[in-house]
C-alpha cells in the first residue's frame, strides 16, 4: 500500500507543480519575469501553435465545428454555406467572390455590377478543401488537443460575424459588443 501511495504521490505532486498557477508565478519570479505581460510575452514567443498561427487555427475550428455539428453535410456544403465567412477570417474581401452563371444573371438583372474576375466560388471551396486537408494531415493532433481547450471560446466566431456583416454592408453604423460571458 505504501508503494501505491508513494508511486501516485511523487507523481501527483510532479504533475501539481507544473499545473499550479501560483507555483509558475514563483517559477517566473525566480527566472526574472516579474508581471503577466512578460509571461504572456514569452508564452507567444514560445506558443506551439506560432509557427501555424491563431488565424489558421481559427479558420480550421470554424470548419472543424460545423462538421461536427453536421456530421451528415459533405465538406463542400459546409464550405459553401461559410464561404464568405472563411474568406473573412483569411483577410479576403467576402464580397469578391463569383457565385455562378445564374447568380450573375440575377446581380445583371439588379443593375449590380459583377466582376468577373473574382474567383468562382467552386474554386475557392476547392482550395479550402485543399488546405483544410494538409493541415489536418500536418497537425491534427496538436489542432485537436488546441479545440479542446478552446471549443467554448466564441470570442473569434463573434468578432467574424461582426466583420463579415460590416464588409457586406459598408456604410451602415456597426457597433461592436463583445459576446457576455
Amino acid at each position: 500500500m505504501a508503494n501505491s501511495i508513494l508511486g501516485k504521490g511523487i507523481g501527483y505532486l510532479v504533475q501539481k507543480q507544473f499545473l499550479d498557477w501560483k507555483r509558475i508565478e514563483k517559477i517566473a519570479r525566480q527566472n526574472g519575469i516579474y508581471s503577466a505581460a512578460d509571461v504572456a510575452k514569452l508564452i507567444r514567443k514560445h506558443s506551439p501553435i506560432k509557427r501555424i498561427g491563431d488565424v489558421k487555427m481559427q479558420w480550421a475550428k470554424r470548419i472543424y465545428t460545423a462538421q461536427i455539428k453536421n456530421p451528415k453535410s459533405s465538406f463542400y456544403e459546409i464550405v459553401k454555406n461559410d464561404l464568405e465567412k472563411l474568406q473573412t477570417i483569411l483577410g479576403k474581401d467576402p464580397k469578391h467572390i463569383h457565385w455562378g452563371a445564374e447568380w450573375e444573371k440575377v446581380q445583371l438583372k439588379k443593375k449590380i455590377k459583377v466582376d468577373r474576375t473574382a474567383p468562382m466560388y467552386s474554386d475557392l471551396i476547392e482550395h479550402h478543401r485543399k488546405k483544410y486537408s494538409d493541415f489536418m494531415k500536418k497537425e491534427k493532433k496538436l489542432f485537436l488537443s488546441w479545440f479542446e481547450k478552446n471549443k467554448k471560446d466564441d470570442g473569434w466566431d463573434y468578432f467574424v460575424n461582426f466583420m463579415h456583416k460590416a464588409l457586406m454592408n459598408p456604410g451602415k453604423n456597426h457597433t461592436f459588443k463583445p459576446p457576455k460571458k
